[in-house]
């Protein structure tokens, strides 16, 4: 059997995605992307109305961070 690739395993960079809070449903989106993502990813709210969701690529398969 082949043990299975690890997913970035040390690599700091992260990922982000910029949500505009006004626009009808984004809010909803963000709560199901940080649930998705299990820990492994953050919300940072950086002006009145915009959030970024930080994604730690590696994080969802339970990788030491």
């Amino acid at each position: 059997m082949i043990a299975p690739q690890t997913l970035y395993p040390s690599d700091p960079r992260c990922l982000i995605s910029l949500f505009d809070l006004r626009r009808l449903g984004a809010e909803e989106r963000l709560r199901r992307g940080v649930a998705g993502w299990r820990g492994s990813a953050d919300v940072e709210k950086f002006y009145p109305g915009w959030a970024a969701l930080v994604i730690r690529p590696g994080g969802a398969l339970g990788l030491p961070k």
